[in-house]
């Protein structure tokens, strides 16, 4: 493994969340800079940049299955360093092996297929109908920051910092006023888990394919 050269970055940005920086051989490494109260990765973004790791190596077509595994919670304060190993590269098909680690110790581990793209079954759930769209919904920062003085300081330091998505909640008053659910709230927070609306801000996410305007997802 590559030595770890400490540096100062800025703030996460959207077009940032998957960029990953080249190293020798079919290796990648991503710096975290996003800082969370819990401390860890999430690991839906470890398992999207592995994605991107795999795609970067040249496999045709798109990606159309993968398994993955989470072996051991990462940190928010390492970089994870992505290593590829291609298994397979034929006409149609091509299948590649991701192994994720953080100071030598494997956090993640991911088997991932590639495919020319052809007709099929599509799968996606509609909001809910009394969900109202994003454009109806205030911004979560600027909630807080003018309720920041019924806000304890540390709610308030949270939610109004750098973030790469704006997060739109649909019922703003009741997450803050339920008790705290979540070991990641920030201490005196109350987070239940919300329904959310998230953007990114200005930019689209990484993609090997032809690039996004941008994203909406309800949860």
């Amino acid at each position: 493994m590559d030595a770890v050269t400490e540096s100062p970055r800025p703030p996460i940005t959207a077009d940032r969340l998957l960029s990953l920086e080249a190293l020798a051989g079919n290796r990648f490494r991503a710096w975290h800079t996003q800082a969370n109260p819990a401390g860890a990765l999430f690991g839906g973004h470890v398992l999207g940049q592995s994605l991107v790791a795999a795609a970067l190596t040249g496999p045709a077509g798109v990606a159309h299955s993968l398994h993955g595994y989470f072996l051991r919670p990462g940190r928010a304060d390492l970089p994870v360093d992505y290593a590829v190993e291609a298994l397979r590269d034929g006409r149609r098909f091509a299948a590649r092996r991701v192994i994720a680690q953080q100071e030598g110790r494997v956090i993640f581990e991911m088997h991932c297929s590639f495919h020319d793209p052809e007709p099929g079954i599509d799968h996606q759930a509609p909001p809910p109908p009394d969900v109202l769209p994003p454009e109806a919904l205030q911004a979560l920062d600027s909630y807080v920051a003018a309720r920041a003085d019924r806000l304890p300081p540390s709610c308030v330091s949270a939610y109004t910092a750098p973030f790469p998505l704006e997060l739109r909640l649909v019922e703003p008053d009741a997450y803050f006023s339920n008790p705290p659910t979540s070991r990641s709230a920030p201490s005196g927070c109350a987070c239940p888990a919300p329904r959310v609306r998230k953007m990114p801000i200005n930019s689209a996410p990484y993609s090997p394919s032809p690039p996004t305007t941008g994203w909406r997802a309800w949860r």
